[in-house]
């Protein structure tokens, strides 16, 4: 990737699963100080566990980190992506789509880097999808969590 090799962290945009902000047909949400620490928890291991799914050398997680990197309104500029990821009761991840316009080309490789992999089973009645926030910052080189 060369030596001004971005950084890929992802992060929980706002913890939004935990305080319910996923969207759709879901169970009402409880208010944000009403959130289970379980969920939060939880929201911060995928979050950990998908950061390290892109720093791996699989095909997929390269053509993420490359689009990422072209994704920069300008040279040297970060960028973030947004994704949601719907997680079944045994930890399997159901489905993955980007939200904005214009982001969906990198589907299929969220798909195939998702693909046959598993978290630990989500909190009982958590909110889905979980919102994570995938950032690159121009030279830095390992992914982390924000």
């Amino acid at each position: 990737m060369g030596a001004a090799a971005p950084r890929w962290r992802t992060f929980a945009v706002g913890l939004a699963a935990a305080l319910g902000l996923g969207g759709g047909a879901q169970a009402q949400p409880p208010a944000p100080g009403e959130v289970p620490a379980g969920w939060i928890a939880y929201a911060e291991q995928v979050t950990a566990t998908v950061s390290a799914w892109l720093s791996e050398a699989a095909e997929p997680a390269v053509r993420l980190r490359r689009r990422l990197s072209e994704a920069a309104p300008a040279p040297g500029q970060a960028v973030s992506v947004e994704v949601k990821l719907w997680i079944d009761a045994d930890g399997g991840v159901r489905r993955v789509a980007t939200v904005a316009a214009g982001d969906e080309d990198m589907e299929p490789d969220l798909q195939a880097l998702s693909a046959g992999r598993r978290f630990p089973s989500p909190p009982s009645g958590m909110v889905q999808p979980l919102r994570l926030a995938l950032d690159a910052e121009p030279g830095e080189s390992s992914p982390s969590p924000r």
